[in-house]
């Protein structure tokens, strides 16, 4: 964020301004830094994408850590790691086709979703729903190729769930 802009409200210069607030967000409340802006010719206060974007970023943070929801990043970094599209993720976890790439995108999964979402990074927990997902044939033995699995049809210790969080 910049500390200094033009004012969309006078033709001088807006500066920078933060202070501590409250949030509620899911029925719970939460601190966070709060940026505007501050037009040096009215005095109104007001902000923009940014601010409001680095405000709740703060807030779904923190919800996240509080719960153990991956970041979209290391969602990102997880699907990337397996070589698969949001789309095929989406299908392999048994979501709607595009909900994996919101998630990635910075939605805020429901808890119970959140919970599935944070054993995406474990490769066994992926061969597992590859094993026993309404994927066709030739859908499962592209995931397991592509987490190096050998064969869909190989039953071996992967194919019962050992998670380690």
């Amino acid at each position: 964020m910049k500390e200094l802009i033009e004012s969309p409200f006078c033709d001088g210069y807006a500066h920078l301004k933060s202070e501590m607030a409250t949030a509620e967000y899911r029925k719970e409340q939460y601190r966070y830094t709060r940026y505007y802006y501050v037009c040096d010719g009215t005095g109104i206060e007001f902000t923009d994408d940014e601010t409001d974007e680095a405000s709740v970023g703060q807030v779904y943070s923190q919800y996240r850590e509080k719960y153990g929801i991956p970041a979209p990043e290391r969602l990102t970094a997880w699907r990337k790691s397996y070589g698969l599209s949001a789309v095929m993720m989406s299908r392999l976890l048994g979501l709607g086709e595009n909900q994996y790439g919101l998630y990635e995108k910075g939605e805020i999964p429901a808890l119970s979703v959140g919970r599935l979402l944070s054993l995406v990074g474990n490769r066994n927990f992926i061969i597992y729903c590859a094993k026993n997902s309404p994927l066709s044939e030739k859908e499962k033995s592209k995931v397991l190729k592509s987490v190096g699995h050998s064969s869909c049809k190989e039953k071996s210790e992967e194919s019962s769930l050992a998670v380690v969080v």
